[in-house]
């Protein structure tokens, strides 16, 4: 039978009905868009104990000419000096680079927190996914419980010629980090009986929230029309312990709005989801009035509806917000838990020997100079002064998905 006729043995009726349960509040639009509610919920954000990976630099080098030039350029020089032809290849070196978000767990929650509190007049829960590690959510266990700060991943699944990331949250405490190691396992050694077994076991746990991230964004860059095959393969086999498909903060209206039509032919909830990597707060929360994330599990999990909230900085044009995180992960942070003030002490590489150091222990603790050229670029381009500009080339604000 066709996908969307039937899923999680739903009919045509329960279909309709399921995408009846997924709302969409508008903030820039609804002005008392939280009234009624008493919690807000902030899902997928990262900190510092994320390793994030530079392929988006392979990827403005394809798109972008100057960019291209700009960055072979200073490739081939490096090169040289070290007498390293391999420093040359783009690709080799963003194999072996990595960067981490400035803010520590304990920042990244006020950060969340803040928001919810300030812009909507709520209570916050949040619920920070890392890649792969649960060491933020771990360390926030000392100062907020589990109620509020859940023990939550965004755990990258292997599958077929490219791979999804999924967010599981509130793992259980005595057994999360015995969870991480059964993940590692599998990416190791991909299976598909075993990723059965494994969704077929979280979705056992009624506690336990599982979420398709961004399931449009192509991250191995295999082709859009690819990509969708592969994803509609996904969904026939492990959609059915998909609790909710994300409305992405940091994807464009485009992509998102693929997400919604998913959900509507597959009678699937919608959730929100920011994916904040650097100080601008997560464009989508969810509204409700759960006070525990066990509570607002069941609603998703069970026949409540998904209020999700889209918040102002969603009608932002998406080049300058990401322009702006670009900014946001170059910048100077005094306050750094680990005091690493500099992006350079933020930026990572793999070395001969199975070393790894810092971009400003790499350089010999020193900067590479030419950063300063895109640094200074960033910071005007996100300035006050050129926001009008990016605001004629964006999305206009009344736009919805």
């Amino acid at each position: 039978m066709p996908l969307g006729f039937i899923f999680d043995g739903r009919t045509r009726q329960q279909t309709r009905k399921a995408v009846m349960q997924s709302r969409l509040h508008y903030v820039i639009r609804e002005k008392n868009a939280a009234e009624g509610f008493k919690t807000g919920v902030s899902l997928h954000s990262h900190t510092m104990h994320s390793k994030e990976s530079t392929s988006f630099i392979e990827r403005t080098t394809r798109r972008n000419r100057f960019f291209n030039y700009f960055i072979q350029w200073h490739l081939r020089r490096y090169a040289k000096r070290y007498n390293d032809p391999r420093i040359s290849d783009l690709a080799y070196q963003c194999s072996r680079m990595w960067w981490t978000s400035p803010l520590s767990a304990r920042q990244a929650y006020e950060l969340e927190g803040g928001q919810i509190r300030e812009k909507l007049g709520l209570d916050p829960i949040v619920s920070l996914t890392d890649h792969d590690l649960i060491e933020a959510p771990l360390q926030l266990q000392m100062f907020a419980d589990n109620d509020h700060a859940p023990i939550s991943v965004e755990w990258t699944t292997p599958y077929e010629n490219t791979y999804f990331h999924i967010g599981i949250h509130n793992l259980p405490t005595a057994s999360a980090s015995e969870w991480m190691d059964r993940f590692k396992q599998f990416t190791a050694a991909p299976d598909k009986k075993r990723m059965r077994e494994l969704f077929a076991e979280l979705h056992g746990m009624r506690e336990v929230l599982i979420v398709f991230n961004h399931p449009y964004w192509d991250q191995p860059l295999i082709g859009v029309d690819g990509h969708e095959q592969v994803l509609n393969r996904f969904m026939d086999e492990f959609g059915v312990y998909m609790h909710a498909l994300e409305i992405n903060g940091l994807r464009s209206w485009k992509e998102n709005r693929k997400v919604v039509r998913m959900a509507r032919d597959l009678g699937a909830k919608l959730i929100s989801g920011g994916d904040r990597h650097g100080r601008e707060p997560n464009a989508t929360l969810n509204l409700t009035n759960a006070t525990t994330f066990a509570e607002f599990v069941d609603e998703i999990r069970g026949d409540a509806p998904s209020e999700v909230c889209i918040m102002p900085q969603f009608h932002d044009p998406l080049a300058l917000r990401i322009m702006q995180g670009l900014f946001d992960m170059l910048d100077d942070y005094p306050e750094h838990a680990r005091g690493q003030v500099r992006w350079a002490e933020r930026v990572f590489r793999h070395c001969e020997g199975g070393n790894v150091k810092s971009f400003h222990d790499f350089f010999g603790g020193k900067d590479p100079s030419t950063m300063r050229f895109v640094i200074n670029g960033a910071r005007f381009l996100t300035s006050d002064r050129l926001r009008p500009a990016w605001q004629r080339v964006g999305e206009p604000a009344e736009a919805a998905l």
